[in-house]
C-alpha cells in the first residue's frame, strides 16, 4: 500500500482456511484525520512485513496535526489471530490520542484491541507521540481483556507518559484476560499512576518479563507498572529518578510479584 491514507479502511480476509492474509506496506504514510485508520474485519491477518525493509528500516505512519486520534489499527470484534509486525508511529504538529470516559487510545492499536480474541500479537512496533492520560504507547485501554489473548514482543515508546497511562499498553490492559509483554521499553517520562509499561488497573493475568523504562517516575506510578495493576514480573527494572510515593517497579497498590 502507498500514498495518503485519509479514511478508514476495513480489511477482510475472505477466505481464512487459507491462512494468514498480509498487508504490507512498500511505503510510509501520511495520516491526517481521526479515519486514518485500519480496521481487522475478519480473522487471520497480518499487518505489516515480519521483515524488515531491505535498508534495516520499518514503515513508518505519521500522524500530523491530528486531535484526538484512535490508532493506527482496530480490532475490536473479537477476531483471533490478528498481528501487527515491524510498524512505527509518528506524531507531529500536535497530534494527540483520544481519551475517552477514562479509558484512552493507543499510536499502534486502538482501544479493545483482542478483547474476547485469542492468538493476537503485536511485535517490534514503536511510537514517538505524547501518550495521554488512560492511553498507551502501543496499544490502548482493555488491550486483551475480557477472555482476550495479546502478546506484545520487542515493541517501545518515546514519549512522555500522561496519568495513569502506559508506555507500552494503556489501562485496564488484561482484565479478565491474558496479556503478555516481552521485550519491551519506554524512555518518556512517568506521569502521576502511570506506568513504563503497562497502564492503571492492568490487573487480569498479565506477564511482564525483560522489560525496562527510563523515564522520571512521578508520585504513585511505576517503572514497569502504574497504580492498581497485577500479574508476574520478571527481569525487568527502570533507571528513571523515583520520587517517594512512586516505585522503581510497581506503583501504588500494586500486587505484581
Amino acid at each position: 500500500m502507498t500514498g495518503v491514507q485519509t479514511c478508514a479502511l476495513p480489511i477482510y480476509n475472505t477466505d481464512t482456511s487459507a491462512g494468514v492474509l498480509t498487508i504490507e506496506f512498500i511505503s510510509d504514510l501520511t495520516l491526517f484525520n481521526t479515519l486514518g485508520y485500519f480496521i481487522a474485519n475478519t480473522s487471520h491477518i497480518q499487518f505489516g512485513s515480519s521483515s524488515l525493509k531491505s535498508d534495516g528500516t520499518r514503515p513508518i505512519f505519521t500522524v500530523d496535526g491530528v486531535a484526538n486520534y484512535p490508532g493506527l489499527i482496530s480490532n475490536a470484534d473479537l477476531y483471533s489471530n490478528v498481528y501487527i509486525y515491524n510498524l512505527e508511529v509518528k506524531a507531529i504538529n500536535g497530534s494527540t490520542l483520544n481519551i475517552s470516559e477514562g479509558e484512552g487510545a493507543g499510536w499502534v492499536a486502538q482501544i479493545n484491541f483482542a478483547t474476547g480474541a485469542a492468538n493476537n500479537y503485536i511485535i517490534n512496533c514503536s511510537s514517538d507521540g505524547p501518550i495521554g492520560e488512560f492511553c498507551g504507547g502501543i496499544v490502548g485501554s482493555r488491550a486483551g481483556s475480557f477472555g482476550g489473548q495479546l502478546t506484545i514482543i520487542g515493541c517501545s515508546s518515546s514519549g512522555s507518559i500522561g496519568p495513569d497511562a502506559g508506555g507500552i499498553v494503556g489501562t485496564y490492559g488484561g482484565r479478565g484476560g491474558t496479556l503478555l509483554c516481552e521485550s519491551c521499553w519506554s524512555s518518556g517520562s512517568i506521569g502521576l499512576g502511570a506506568g513504563g509499561i503497562i497502564g492503571a488497573y492492568s490487573d487480569g493475568s498479565n506477564t511482564i518479563t525483560n522489560c525496562y523504562s527510563t523515564g522520571a517516575i512521578s508520585g504513585l506510578g511505576g517503572g514497569i507498572c502504574a497504580q492498581g495493576c497485577a500479574g508476574l514480573v520478571s527481569n525487568c527494572y527502570s533507571t528513571g529518578s523515583c520520587t517517594s510515593e512512586g516505585g522503581c517497579i510497581g506503583g501504588r497498590n500494586t500486587t505484581c510479584t
